[in-house]
């Protein structure tokens, strides 16, 4: 009977050399790159079989919630002065003169004067028209100090209060 023949390999020859082995991981490198692109396209050939064409994908989109628009106040309405003096507005004072005019405490020019109102002095129509000494007199009251007395229609005018 005849020995099985070993063979053992002799020293150094069983080892890969430092260039043998940097090409076998270059090979294995290169393999696996391979296998994962391959499957990438696989994946996405087949993924765009089963959707159709790509389409773009909308992205949200932020709208500002409209904000209230101010709503203007309402004008206020101008009161417009009467064509004539009449009980129950206001009164100034116009064309007197640099005296001013007679604040009597009745109509007439021979009543005893309280004070004379210079130009501008805005009074509140409380009285009258009564008919003395070929004027028209009304009865007026101070509306700072509620002063009362008669002055002369001819030099009054419808005026805003003070």
């Amino acid at each position: 009977m005849q020995r099985p023949i070993r063979i053992r390999p002799r020293p150094g020859e069983g080892e890969l050399r430092p260039g043998e082995w940097l090409l076998l991981l270059s090979a294995l490198l290169m393999a696996a790159l391979l296998c994962t692109g391959g499957f990438r396209y696989l994946q996405r050939s087949l993924a765009a079989g089963l959707r159709g064409a790509p389409t773009a994908t909308p992205r949200p989109t932020w709208t500002p919630a409209p904000s209230p628009t101010p709503t203007p106040p309402e004008p206020t309405p101008t009161p417009t002065l009467p064509a004539a003096v009449q009980v129950g507005i206001f009164v100034k004072v116009s064309g007197a003169g640099d005296q001013g005019l007679s604040f009597r405490k009745a109509p007439g020019l021979q009543a005893e004067r309280i004070r004379f109102l210079p130009e501008g002095t805005v009074m509140r129509v409380i009285g009258g028209p009564t008919e003395v000494d070929g004027l028209t007199w009304w009865q007026l009251e101070d509306p700072r100090t509620g002063e009362q007395g008669w002055a002369a229609g001819a030099y009054l005018v419808p005026s805003y209060g003070p």
